[in-house]
């Protein structure tokens, strides 16, 4: 059985200047202690800028436009 996984982030100057830094740290914790099948979803609130975690292979990426709420489905 594969379990999923749901994260929101951000990384903007403004507002979380590391937000890089914390959605690798919590993808690399997720998959050293939940020792099972799982795809982790990361929501993107809006970043300035793309996050560097479609590197892992059971990420899937989702950017949420600001003000919307129907951009993930």
């Amino acid at each position: 059985m594969k379990i999923g996984i749901c994260v929101a982030m951000h990384w903007s100057d403004e507002l979380r200047p590391n937000g890089d830094i914390f959605i690798k740290k919590l993808v690399n914790s997720i998959n050293d202690v939940i020792i099972c099948d799982k795809i982790i979803y990361v929501i993107d609130n809006a970043s300035q800028y793309p996050p560097n975690i479609l590197t892992y292979s059971n990420v899937k990426y989702f950017k949420r436009e600001k003000g919307r709420i129907d951009t993930i489905k």
